[in-house]
Order: structure tokens, then C-alpha cells, then sequence
């Protein structure tokens, strides 16, 4: 009654009202896809669970906002498991050219400050942790909690 599913093709967009939706299949151990959402001339992005692989950088070229998967610290591997650590991160949003980098899907351990600091060797833009009802305006890049 609220939701309905839209098959889709990952090699092509799909469009729902303003919004042109790309997607890119992950490396993972389960099926999981990227997201690529364009409205105007903003793009939201989201990665989903993935390991880094070359691909991500053109996918998510120039997003306003990267809403990037963090499991793990940069002096851990999660490429087994599908998943990107700070370094990572890092790195995929500063060869896109992403204006702003979330943080999400965080190790349940350490200092998460850290991931922060160890993404920021690598990128150069706003950063930040993703937290439970966050809002950001992706016109303004307000916060609101």
C-alpha cells in the first residue's frame, strides 16, 4: 500500500517522476546494486554494500552526495566480506569529485572518529558520520538531526 516494486535493469536508467535512477552491481557476497539518483542538476548516490572496484569512480562521478558504505578501518581488508574501509572511502569520493561524503554502515567498534581522519588522507572534501535520522538538504548541505 506505501511501496511497490520497479523491475529494473542495471544496465540502463530508470525514470519515476523527476528522478533518474542508474544503478551498479556490487561486489558482494549477496546481489547488491549501487544507487545513482539525479533530479535537476543534483545527484544523490549511495553505494550499498560493495568491496572498492574501478567501476564505482565513473558511476558516482560528481555526486553532490556520496552516502558511502565504512565497515572497516583503513588498516583492515573487507574485500572477503564486500565491503569498503575509510580508506577506501576516501578514495572513491576524491577520484569521483564528490562534493560531500556520508559515512554509513560503521563498524560496531574502535573510534569512529577515526574513519574519518583515516578518509580524509584520501579526500579532501566535507566529510561526515552518518547518524540515525539524519537529514541533509542536497541544495544547501544543511544537517538537521
Amino acid at each position: 500500500e506505501y511501496t511497490y516494486g520497479v523491475r529494473f535493469d542495471e544496465k540502463s536508467s530508470l525514470t519515476l517522476g523527476p528522478f533518474e535512477i542508474s544503478f551498479i552491481k556490487n561486489i558482494h557476497p549477496v546481489d547488491t546494486y549501487g544507487v545513482r539518483i539525479k533530479c535537476e542538476d543534483k545527484i544523490l548516490s549511495y553505494t550499498s554494500d560493495t568491496s572498492y572496484f574501478e567501476d564505482l569512480v565513473e558511476f558516482y562521478k560528481d555526486s553532490d552526495l556520496l552516502i558511502c558504505e565504512c565497515s572497516f578501518y583503513s588498516n583492515m581488508d573487507g574485500t572477503k566480506a564486500g565491503h569498503l574501509n575509510s580508506s577506501q572511502a576516501g578514495m572513491l569520493a576524491e577520484k569521483a569529485g564528490v562534493k560531500k561524503l556520508i559515512l554509513t554502515h560503521l563498524p560496531h567498534f574502535g573510534d569512529l572518529n577515526n574513519l574519518l581522519l583515516e578518509a580524509r588522507d584520501y579526500y579532501k572534501g566535507k566529510i561526515e558520520l552518518a547518524f540515525y535520522l539524519k537529514e541533509i538538504n542536497i541544495y544547501t548541505q544543511e544537517v538537521r538531526p
